[in-house]
């Protein structure tokens, strides 16, 4: 599997079983994930508000980065693009945003 990242949704490699779960609270500081062990990949859904996202180790800010809105999907592949990949409240966004992330390895 290659190191990408998607604001589409896909279906994660079906070889690959769920190894982990998050939810993790949009704030207004840029946050990472917290990858179990083994996981190779991770699939994501925003809720509630907007996202900037980036998954090139730097992190993004309220007005810089990639959009993801509320229902977006976000799929990452690679540990290295995972262990990148930095999420933050939109510029636009209210507080209550969350990132639900499974993780499959």
């Amino acid at each position: 599997m290659g190191n990408t990242a998607s604001a589409r949704a896909k279906v994660v490699d079906e070889t690959l079983r769920c190894v982990g779960f998050q939810t993790l609270a949009i704030t207004t500081d840029a946050q990472s994930l917290t990858l179990p062990t083994s996981a190779q990949a991770a699939q994501c859904q925003v809720q509630d508000q907007p996202i900037r996202w980036r998954a090139d180790g730097t992190a993004p800010t309220s007005t810089v980065g990639a959009e993801a809105n509320d229902g977006d999907e976000i799929t990452i592949q690679g540990r290295a693009t995972m262990r990148s990949f930095e999420v933050i409240r939109h510029s636009e966004g209210s507080a209550g945003g969350t990132l639900v992330c499974h993780y499959y390895g």
